[in-house]
């Protein structure tokens, strides 16, 4: 019985599996991309500067097999920011001829990354390229901390030590 069973399921998978109308697999032919590959170059004016300086962003959308400036007409390219806790500050650029300039000042102490990305377009594809900067606190602010953590010692040693010299040096008055 089981027997009959399993063959009835059997030729009705079948006669269903034939009921399926075939649809028709084409394998086409894998087109290539005729774009042009390209980089973006990202130079900083510092990748160490003190917190509230200016950085100047400079870079250049270059074709990655013979170096040159691509693509000849404006194009938007992306900077973003992004702070040591994570949060992005973008701003689009428009490029002359495949070169870019900003100028940004970090509010907040740590390591920053900026990246640079445009899309591409019908002759170039797109890059990205990212690049990090450390920022400090201002020297001056660290200077009068250390400062005022070296006078407070003093403070502190003289007030310490000052019962002890006065029972070591006691001046006497000389024997006549």
């Amino acid at each position: 019985m089981k027997l009959l069973k399993m063959v009835g399921v059997l030729c009705t998978s079948l006669l269903l599996f034939a009921m399926v109308p075939l649809v028709e697999v084409s394998l086409g032919e894998a087109t290539e991309s005729t774009k042009a590959e390209t980089e973006i170059d990202l130079n900083m004016s510092s990748y160490l500067l003190e917190v509230g300086s200016s950085l100047e962003v400079n870079g250049c959308i270059t074709d990655s097999s013979s170096g040159e400036l691509c693509p000849s007409h404006n194009v938007n390219v992306t900077l973003t920011y992004i702070t040591p806790y994570g949060e992005t500050i973008p701003c689009t650029l428009l490029t002359s001829s495949g070169e870019f300039h900003h100028t940004f000042s970090p509010t907040v102490i740590g390591r920053w990354e900026v990246t640079a990305s445009w899309d591409g377009d019908k002759d170039y594809e797109g890059a990205t390229t990212r690049i990090g900067v450390k920022v400090t606190q201002q020297t001056w602010i660290v200077m009068i901390l250390f400062f005022a953590i070296g006078i407070i010692f003093v403070l502190i040693t003289l007030f310490i030590a000052r019962p002890y010299a006065k029972s070591r040096f006691r001046f006497r008055p000389k024997d006549k």
